[in-house]
């Protein structure tokens, strides 16, 4: 029974990660966009 639980809380372990990772993906590629954005505003408005 203990490997069994084992088992699962790796996967359980696993899924996390894997959530994680795919939540830090999906914040950089805003911060990427915003970032971008700005530097055009700022370079189209000469500020």
């Amino acid at each position: 029974m203990g490997s069994t639980e084992q088992g699962s809380d790796t996967m359980n372990t696993d899924t996390t990660i894997a959530k994680n990772i795919r939540v830090a993906d999906e914040e950089a590629s805003y911060d990427t966009a915003c970032k971008r954005l700005l530097s055009e505003m700022l370079f189209w408005h000469g500020l």
